[in-house]
Formats: structure tokens, sequence, C-alpha cells
């Protein structure tokens, strides 16, 4: 099945290792593709950053950033574990958006 999903719309990608896919996390739903997250990105606009080797975050979807414990929280109250080297990136993206 195929599912139009408007890029606005996603909150983040998560590579699923145990089913060798990606899950897109939207508002309203999940979706499933295959895919690697290396391919994906090179499609992505500028306002998406990979935050983690298997997440990769919409930028203008974040509400805020707990530095100590790198957690990258959302509109709708989820959140995610960013690495270290990736909210450095996350937080140099942000600050060049300003």
């Amino acid at each position: 099945m195929y599912y139009l999903i408007n890029l606005l719309d996603i909150i983040y990608f998560e590579h699923d290792i145990n089913l060798r896919r990606i899950r897109i996390v939207t508002s309203e739903n999940d979706y499933f593709y295959r895919s690697s997250l290396t391919s994906a990105m090179e499609r992505l606009p500028d306002y998406f950053c990979r935050c983690h080797h298997g997440i990769i975050i919409n930028t203008r979807k974040i509400s805020r950033i707990d530095n100590e414990t790198a957690l990258v929280y959302f509109d709708d109250n989820r959140s995610i574990k960013a690495s270290v080297r990736g909210l450095y990136e996350l937080i140099r993206m942000l600050k060049k958006q300003l």
C-alpha cells in the first residue's frame, strides 16, 4: 500500500533494525518504508537533521532540547534521544536557521 505524506507532517524517521525498514512518525500515524536512513536523508529538505545513527528529525517540529539528557522534545510531547555528535549537529543547524 502507498501513502502520500506531507513532509511537514513528519516528526521523525527511525530505523527499525529488526525489520530493515524506516518508521515514519507523524502526529496522526506511523508508516513503514523499505529504505535506509542514508538514502532518505539524501532526498529530504535541509530542515531535517540526522541527530542519531538511527534517527532523522524534522527541526520544524522541535519544541525544546534538554542538553543534559540529550532529549529532543516535539510539539506533541514525544521525545527522542540524540547522540552527543547528533545533538551538537542539531544545535549548530538550528543556530544557522535563526
